[in-house]
């Protein structure tokens, strides 16, 4: 998700910055990959922090007891045929022609700061779910369409890029020790950040690290699969997807604000 989220962001930058994307996507993705290794490897480490201190692992389960979920709020596990599919596709069309009209009619700009139609997308998705709008086997038909896409097109959106955008002497001047220790940082970041911050909501740390954490510093639905991969904990997807996904949105505003203010 992270790379169509560096990807959406090109066109934006290249009018602000007057530097081409190619330029912007070589730095950019050697980075990622960086960050990923690092996230996959504290992944592991904290597997094994939950195995030396129990007290701080919920051993898979993200919410301490007391706090467990209200039953409504199980997913639909009835058999999704191709009508739940084309409600799906319908949503998200209908999500981001909303979120296109927003961003080009509505509020092209907040306070002068230029807002991604994929964040308004983001936000407009989140903002459905909150209130149960669409049904479960709507939401389910969603989840089926989501993992066909990314399981099947991830590769070849990856290789196209590659091939049309990339440059390899800007990728290879990229990594550099500086780059490598910041990409460090930020993943040491998310961690420790999130692993206290879940004494405030009361969730267990080690889990919270993990979803919050290293899940929003990793490449997104991939990344994912290997970070939860690395730590034995492939339950957590769900929560793994959020943190992509909302944390992705959030990148984008970041970035429009930064952008705004500094270039």
């Amino acid at each position: 998700m992270k790379q169509n989220v560096i990807m959406n962001r090109h066109s934006q930058i290249e009018q602000t910055t007057s530097v081409d994307r190619t330029q912007f996507l070589s730095f950019a993705m050697p980075i990622l990959a960086i960050g990923n290794v690092f996230s996959i490897l504290m992944a592991a480490l904290l597997n094994k922090l939950g195995q030396r201190k129990p007290q701080f692992s919920g051993n898979g389960e993200l919410v301490k007891s007391g706090m467990e979920l209200d039953p409504e709020d199980k997913p639909y596990e009835g058999k999704i045929s191709f009508d739940e599919i084309g409600m799906g596709f319908l949503i998200v069309f209908g999500l981001y022609m909303a979120a296109v009209i927003i961003s080009k009619k509505i509020l092209p700009t907040i306070g002068g700061v230029a807002i991604h139609t994929y964040a308004y997308m983001l936000f407009l998705t989140a903002i459905c779910n909150a209130c149960n709008i669409f049904s479960k086997k709507s939401i389910a038909g969603l989840q089926k369409l989501q993992r066909f896409f990314s399981g099947q097109f991830l590769f070849i959106i990856m290789f196209s890029c590659g091939l049309a955008y990339l440059d390899l002497n800007a990728v290879i001047e990229a990594l550099t020790p500086a780059n490598i220790f910041i990409a460090l940082m930020v993943v040491v970041g998310c961690t420790v950040g999130t692993f206290f911050f879940s004494y405030v909501v009361k969730f267990y740390p080690i889990e919270t690290a993990i979803t919050a954490g290293l899940c929003m510093a990793n490449t997104g639905g991939t990344g994912d699969i290997a970070v939860l991969g690395a730590c034995k904990r492939m339950n957590l997807m769900s929560f793994a997807q959020i943190s992509s996904r909302i944390g992705g949105g959030l990148i984008l505003v970041i970035a429009s604000v930064v952008f705004a203010i500094f270039l």
